[in-house]
C-alpha cells in the first residue's frame, strides 16, 4: 500500500496553505507532510506534532548540520537523553536536545531512534490507557492517552515501537504485543477529503444551468442539456488540495504566467498579483502549484484556490483569477457524473481520533454512541463523495433532539438530517424498508442507505455480484466487519450479530 509518488506529492504540499507567498520556493513546499494519511512515515509528525524520544543508544548520539547528515555538529551522550523531534526528511529527524551548552538544533539519523525505518506504519487509536516505556528494558516513560491515535513504526522481538500521545504531548516509546494487540483500534486512518476522487461536472453558481467546457478553443459555458457536456477529473494531493484534470483530454487545469504545450483557456487576468492565464496544460512529473487547487466549501458550492498565484478561479465571459470573495462567479459545484463513488468509498469509524473523544450530547462519547451519525457520514460519501464531518451532524442530533441519551440516535434522524443538509450535500431521504430486494434494488439504482441491527447503525454503500457492500464504522469480530467496507451476501445480513431490521434509503440530487 505504500504509494511513494503520491506520498511525496503530499509532502511537498503541506505547507502550501499556511503561508501561500506570490511566488512558492521549491524548499517551502518539501517542508511537511500535510495530515494524517494511510501507508505514509510519520504521520503524527506530518500533522504538526512534536515528539519527544530517547535514542536507541545510551552511548552518545551525533547531531547533524543537514538532513543528508553528513557534516556533523556535535555528540552528546544518549544515556537519559531525550530528544524533540520536530520534522522528518529524507531518512532524519530535525529536533532539539538539551547539551551542557544548552538546547541544541540539529539532524538526526532515523535509525538512531527507529529500530526498523523500513517498517510499514499502521496507524489506530488507543482503546486503553496503556504503559509505553521509554527502552524495552527501561522504566515508564508515559501512558497512553485515551482513544487518541497511535503510530506502530516497529517491532523487535515481542515488543512494538510507537508513536502515541501521553497526557500532553507525543513520545516515541515501546509496548509488548501483547498490550498492543489489547489496545489498538485500527481504523482507516487516510486524509479526510472534501470530495473523494472521481469524476466530476463543475457549474459556476453565477450559471446554474450551465456547465464548464474546455477545448482547444478555449474555456465556455454551455447548456446543461448540451450533447458535449465535458468532465473532470479530482486527483487528491492533500490538505484539502486537488489537481483538476479535463477527463477528455487528460491535461490539468492550471494557472501560471508561462506555460509551453498547453491550451489557453483565457488571456488576461483583472487582477495585478496573479497570473495572466488559466490553462490546461499537461500534468507536471514533479509538482507544479500552479497545478494544484485548494477546495474551500460554501454551502453547496466550492471556491477554487490556485496553490502557485493565490488567485481564485472566476467565471465571465473569460475565465480568470480573481480575490476572495462571495460572488457566484468564484463559487463552482461539484456533481459526480457516475451515478454512485463506487471505487473511492472510505470507512470514518466512530472511534477516530478526530472526533472519538468528544461528546455526544451529555452523555457518551462519539466513539461509544455516534453509530447512526458515524453512518450516514459513510453512506452519503459512498453516495456522491460529499464528505460530511461528523460533529456537524452530531451537534444537528443533539439540538433537533434525534439523540437518545444513554442510547444512540433515533431513527427518524436520517429523513430530518437530510431535510437539513441534502441541498448543500446532495442527497435526499427516500424512505425506510424491511426488504432485502428493495434494498437491492435501491443499490443497483445508485443509492445507499444506513442499515440498523439491534443496537447498531451500518451504512451499505453498493451492491454487486449477489453481494452488498458494508461499511461498519464500529468495526466488530462478532460481526465479522473490518474498518475498510467488507462484501457480504444477502444471507449474512439476516443472520448472526449482522441480523438487519431494517434499512433508510439514500439517493442522490443530480
Amino acid at each position: 500500500m505504500k504509494k511513494n509518488a503520491k506520498y511525496l506529492l503530499t509532502m511537498l504540499l503541506a505547507l502550501v496553505f499556511v503561508f501561500i507567498p506570490a511566488c512558492i520556493p521549491e524548499r517551502t513546499l518539501e517542508a511537511k507532510a500535510a495530515s494524517y494519511a494511510y501507508g505514509t512515515k510519520y504521520q503524527i509528525m506530518g500533522h504538526g506534532n512534536t515528539v519527544t524520544a530517547y535514542p536507541l543508544s545510551t552511548e552518545k548520539l551525533t547531531i547533524y548540520k543537514n538532513s543528508d547528515c553528513k557534516t556533523e555538529i556535535g555528540t552528546v551522550k544518549g544515556k537519559a537523553l531525550t530528544v524533540k523531534l520536530k520534522k522528518y526528511r529524507d531518512q532524519a529527524f530535525y529536533g532539539t536536545c538539551k547539551t551542557s551548552r544548552g538546547n541544541t538544533s540539529g539532524w538526526f539519523r532515523e535509525k538512531d531512534f527507529v529500530r526498523q525505518p523500513a517498517y510499514e506504519h499502521e496507524m489506530a487509536a488507543a482503546k486503553s490507557r496503556s504503559t509505553i516505556y521509554g527502552r524495552k528494558s527501561g522504566s515508564p516513560f508515559g501512558t497512553i492517552s485515551f482513544l487518541s491515535a497511535m503510530e506502530i513504526i516497529g517491532k523487535s522481538g515481542s515488543w512494538y515501537q510507537v508513536i502515541c500521545k501521553c497526557q500532553s504531548d507525543y513520545r516515541i516509546g515501546w509496548i509488548k504485543e501483547s498490550v498492543l494487540n489489547y489496545t489498538r483500534w485500527d481504523y482507516d486512518s487516510r486524509e479526510k477529503k472534501l470530495l473523494a476522487e472521481g469524476t466530476y461536472y463543475l457549474t459556476p453558481k453565477s450559471a446554474p444551468y450551465q456547465h464548464i467546457e474546455g477545448s482547444a478553443k478555449g474555456l465556455s459555458l454551455k447548456e446543461a442539456n448540451s450533447s458535449s457536456r465535458q468532465k473532470f477529473k479530482l486527483q487528491f494531493v492533500g490538505n484539502n488540495c486537488y489537481q483538476i484534470i479535463h477527463a477528455a483530454t487528460g491535461l490539468c487545469l492550471a494557472a501560471t504566467p508561462e506555460s509551453e504545450e498547453k491550451i489557453h483557456l483565457a488571456a488576461a487576468s483583472e487582477n495585478a498579483g496573479h497570473a495572466n492565464q488559466v490553462v490546461l496544460e499537461r500534468v507536471n512529473d514533479e509538482i507544479n502549484p500552479g497545478q494544484i487547487w485548494q477546495l474551500t466549501r460554501s454551502g453547496s458550492y466550492f471556491f477554487l484556490k490556485n496553490a502557485g498565484t493565490d488567485g481564485y478561479l472566476t467565471a465571465s465571459r473569460t475565465f480568470t483569477l480573481g480575490a476572495q470573495n462571495q460572488s457566484g462567479k468564484k463559487q463552482f459545484r461539484f456533481t459526480m457524473a457516475t451515478n454512485k463513488n463506487r471505487t473511492n468509498y472510505q470507512v470514518f469509524s466512530q472511534y477516530d481520533p478526530d472526533w472519538g473523544s468528544k461528546g455526544y450530547g451529555k452523555t457518551n462519547s462519539m466513539a461509544a454512541s455516534a453509530c447512526g451519525v458515524l453512518s450516514l457520514t459513510n453512506a452519503v460519501y459512498a453516495l456522491n463523495g460529499q464528505y460530511i464531518d461528523p460533529m456537524v451532524l452530531a451537534d444537528f442530533s443533539v439540538r433537533a433532539g434525534y439523540r437518545i441519551p444513554g442510547q444512540g440516535t433515533a431513527a427518524a434522524f436520517f429523513n430530518g438530517a437530510a431535510r437539513k443538509f441534502g441541498k448543500t450535500y446532495g442527497f435526499t431521504y427516500a424512505g425506510s424498508t424491511s426488504s432485502l430486494t428493495t434494498l437491492k434494488n435501491h443499490l443497483k439504482n445508485g443509492g445507499t442507505a444506513v442499515g440498523r441491527i439491534p443496537g447498531h447503525y451500518m451504512a451499505i454503500g453498493d451492491y454487486k455480484n449477489g453481494r452488498y457492500l458494508v461499511l461498519d464504522c464500529y468495526a466488530s469480530n462478532k460481526r465479522k466487519t473490518t474498518p475498510y467496507g467488507d462484501w457480504k451476501t444477502g444471507g449474512d445480513l439476516r443472520s448472526g450479530h449482522m441480523r438487519f431490521t431494517a434499512f433508510y434509503l439514500i439517493k442522490a440530487i443530480r
